[in-house]
Order: C-alpha cells, then structure tokens, then sequence
C-alpha cells in the first residue's frame, strides 16, 4: 500500500507534504554529495599549523641538543651533577620523544643517523648508571626494546611489554 492510498488523509497530507520537502529528495543528496568532506583550512588555522609546526621544531632541536650535550662524557669516571638520577632519566625521557617524532608524520624534524647515535649513547649513559640505580637499569632495557622497534630490528612492528 502506497502513503498516497492510505484511508487516513491528514496522514497522506502529512506524508506527502514530508516527501517534497525532505532533505532526502534527490536534489537534496547531490547537494549534500558534492559538499562532502572537511572544508579546506582558513587563512588563520594555516597560521597556527605553521606556528605549531616551528615550536615543534624547537622542542625537538631542544630535545637533541639536551642529549647530546652528554655525549663523550661515558669514559668519564664520575660525573658531577646536582641529581644524576633525574638528569639521566631526563636523557630517557628525551628519547622516548624523539623516537615517537620519528615515527610519526614529524619524521623529517630527525634523521635516522642522528637518532641512531643517540640511543646508542643514552642507552650506554643509562648502563653506566645501572649500579646506582634500577630505575635507570629499567629505563636502559625500555630504549634498547624500542631502538628495535623504531629501526625494525628483528620485531614484528609491535611493542611488547615483555621486559621483567
């Protein structure tokens, strides 16, 4: 039965009238097919996208120079420093950024060799701190398990938090 043959008129007047209008009618769908998707950014969004973009350029700059600011002071026999720990584990931490940035869309803020370098230097730094501390014995055994899963080392592409 059509809404046209109902015996209930005010319901084929109601429905009839809600069929014209709909927003479901075929000129109503082209409309709304051919404005689909996300509209292009504004002149003021690609203003902050360029202002974000150059503070994470400095944040990941910032982040190298840190940790490379230790580099050759492992064949040092003590290092003198207001808190060892925190300053290591603040290498860590640099690395974990790092690592994600060069996995991510942000991969061209870091070169691989460069990244390389670091690991291996942080991941040395940690060991030499490991007799002071099992925290940054752990945080050592963290970036040697990612430098495999950033660089594809032998890993199927996942991270397992297999390291007891």
């Amino acid at each position: 039965m059509n809404f046209q043959d109902s015996p209930l008129p005010h319901i084929n007047a109601m429905a009839g009238s809600q069929h014209r209008s709909s927003s479901f009618s075929p000129q109503a769908m082209e409309r709304r097919h051919s404005n689909m998707g996300p509209p292009g950014p504004t002149q003021k969004e690609k203003i902050h996208q360029t202002e974000i973009l150059t503070s994470a350029k400095t944040c990941i700059a910032a982040a190298i120079q840190s940790t490379e600011a230790f580099d050759n002071i492992i064949n040092r026999q003590r290092l003198i420093v207001t808190n060892i720990f925190g300053t290591a584990h603040a290498q860590f931490g640099n690395m974990l950024v790092l690592a994600t940035t060069y996995k991510s869309h942000l991969s061209f803020l870091i070169r691989r060799d460069k990244l390389e370098h670091l690991f291996h230097r942080t991941i040395a730094f940690l060991r030499s701190l490991e007799p002071i501390s099992a925290t940054l014995a752990q945080d050592a055994t963290i970036l040697e398990k990612l430098r495999e899963v950033v660089f594809d080392e032998g890993l199927s592409g996942s991270f397992h938090s297999d390291m007891s």
